[in-house]
């Protein structure tokens, strides 16, 4: 179930029109879906559950799409849509000025600034769910690799920056599994 998609600007700016078009998006979605549902059991999520997926252009420095998948209660949801796109806008800042490849890097806990985001050579991929923050970063890690906008190395070398703890074991469990094969 999508409870929101929605594009920030109708207008993309040019450099996203050559590789990742709307209509790539339902694949993108439909396998951050698939990752999320995996990653849930692995982390034993009470309830349907539901992540927020934000994208980002980072000389826009804007999320131009942000979906919520699942379902709960808006204002949660709402709340999760707000992280993920403050995420987004601190790690286009950050990348810029202090060579950041995740929020994890800037995440301040008192300031509501948390990890969940990932910068690729092209885009800025973030998520917010129930999961632990970790794990959403995972999730954008092995969804960078899956749709091949970070290589394997270039996503195990931002894990060691966060020392995330997840990242390359529930990737390999993703590959093993066959679920980068969806879509």
């Amino acid at each position: 179930m999508v409870y929101m998609y929605r594009f920030f600007d109708n207008t993309m700016h040019e450099s996203m029109r050559t590789d990742l078009r709307p209509e790539c998006f339902d694949d993108v979605i439909n396998r951050a879906r698939h990752m999320f549902g995996r990653m849930s059991r692995e982390f034993k999520v009470s309830g349907p559950g539901f992540l927020v997926v934000a994208i980002a252009d980072p000389p826009n420095r804007f999320p131009f799409l942000a979906c919520a998948l699942g379902e709960g209660k808006p204002e949660v949801i709402q709340l999760h849509h707000d992280y993920a796109c403050e995420q987004v806008r601190r790690l286009a800042r950050t990348m810029f000025e202090d060579g950041h490849r995740s929020s994890w890097q800037s995440r301040c806990l008192d300031l509501s600034q948390r990890g969940g985001a990932i910068s690729t050579t092209r885009y800025i991929l973030a998520q917010s769910s129930d999961l632990p923050e970790a794990a959403n970063e995972d999730c954008m890690l092995s969804l960078a690799v899956c749709l091949r906008l970070l290589s394997q190395p270039e996503a195990e070398e931002i894990a060691k920056i966060t020392r995330n703890p997840y990242f390359p074991k529930i990737y390999e469990d993703l590959e093993d599994d066959g679920s980068f094969g969806i879509g």
